[in-house]
């Protein structure tokens, strides 16, 4: 789950009510967003869209029928190994969160070179490197604005010499 307030004490007063019940339980954090703290306070980072990729493989592992120690190894894995970076044209509200930086609007270009750099950096990305890619507009973005976002993080990625494992 998301490193929220409410969704940390939500999941774990449940892990506590299920543990209560004498049932085995374990959970995992996200914290992807790089942009929320700095590295080394990795644990402070807000869980965003990277919870996809490690609910999916959580629920993967599960379906293989490993064992609930196996999963969790596996999906901090996941995890550990997911970075996101998000943009917003208007100030959030869910959670109030103030960002890093205010500025104007841009091209989609250099939106895309600012956001590729920071994540190039934060993964220390080098030419033959396998990544999944995920570009989410958390269902308000329009699939054409989406789709040429990814567009042109393809062209550097391409340029860089990394390989698309899946979109």
């Amino acid at each position: 789950y998301g490193n929220y307030a409410g969704d940390n004490l939500n999941f774990d007063m449940a892990e506590e009510m299920c543990q209560a019940e004498g049932m085995k339980t374990a959970h995992v954090r996200e914290w992807d967003d790089f942009a929320s703290a700095p590295k080394e306070r990795i644990t402070d980072r807000r869980g965003i869209a990277g919870d996809v990729y490690t609910i999916k493989i959580a629920g993967a592992a599960c379906d293989a029928g490993l064992s609930l120690e196996e999963v969790v190894r596996i999906t901090e894995k996941a995890r550990d190994n997911t970075n996101t970076i998000g943009l917003a044209t208007s100030p959030g509200t869910l959670h109030g969160e103030p960002g890093i930086e205010r500025t104007k609007m841009m091209p989609c270009s250099d939106m895309v070179d600012r956001m590729y750099k920071e994540l190039k950096e934060e993964m220390g990305l080098k030419e033959g490197d396998e990544i999944a890619v995920l570009v989410n507009g958390l269902g308000s973005t329009p699939l054409l604005e989406l789709n040429l976002v990814f567009y042109e993080l393809h062209k550097r990625m391409h340029k860089d010499g990394l390989k698309i494992y899946d979109t």
